[in-house]
């Protein structure tokens, strides 16, 4: 009545009408698409059915099943990309500690010889194997914070507009995101390096 108060014959319908034709309305938002059945089951439920008219559900069952297997489907990819790239990123560890153990190999061998332990000649490719991992975290935080951003606002549109929060998330979540990250490539890397001194300990 409000929006159309200057328009005298739709006032007149809806007197005619005598009332709202339109009824009431509650929109129901899920935060993952696998509670539909369940919001659907609980508002089946007996009590609820003198005042429900209609559930619009239906007519979007199969884009939420669609989207559903298409989640999934990404997020196999990307476990499967990732394990991929961990191990090109294992070799690539392995294969670089041993050019630079190689190289430093005489000075290994002349510290074994006057008594050096293992522990002693790992040491500084240790530290060097952390350097280089938090010189990678660095990089790969810089990089995927300014992706984020250039997306965002894409994703934002193709959602009608609705926040999807992803840089607000990865700021909010920063220190559990790269510190579980950080630990876990320090340890792969420290592994490799062991790994790969190994030979050169030797003597």
């Amino acid at each position: 009545k409000t929006k159309n108060a200057n328009k005298p014959d739709v006032l007149a319908s809806l007197e005619e009408v005598g009332g709202n034709p339109f009824g009431g309305q509650i929109i129901i938002t899920a935060h993952d698409p696998s509670d539909f059945p369940f919001i659907l089951e609980a508002l089946d439920n007996p009590q609820f059915k003198p005042v429900i008219q209609d559930k619009d559900f239906q007519s979007h069952e199969e884009i939420i099943g669609a989207i559903n297997q298409t989640i999934n489907r990404v997020r196999l990819g990307g476990i499967l990309i990732g394990l991929f790239f961990l191990l090109i990123a294992t070799v690539i560890v392995i294969n670089t500690i041993r050019v630079a153990i190689y190289t430093h190999r005489e000075e290994i061998g002349i510290m074994r010889l006057v008594g050096a332990s293992g522990a002693l000649v790992r040491g500084p490719f240790l530290v060097e194997a952390v350097f280089y991992t938090l010189v990678a975290i660095g990089i790969s935080v810089v990089v995927l914070y300014l992706l984020l951003l250039a997306s965002e606002p894409s994703l934002d549109r193709f959602f009608g507009n609705t926040p999807t929060g992803l840089t607000s998330y990865f700021v909010q979540h920063f220190w559990l995101i790269f510190g579980a990250e950080f630990v876990a490539l320090s340890l792969l890397n420290m592994s490799a390096t062991v790994f790969a001194t190994r030979r050169y300990l030797k003597v």
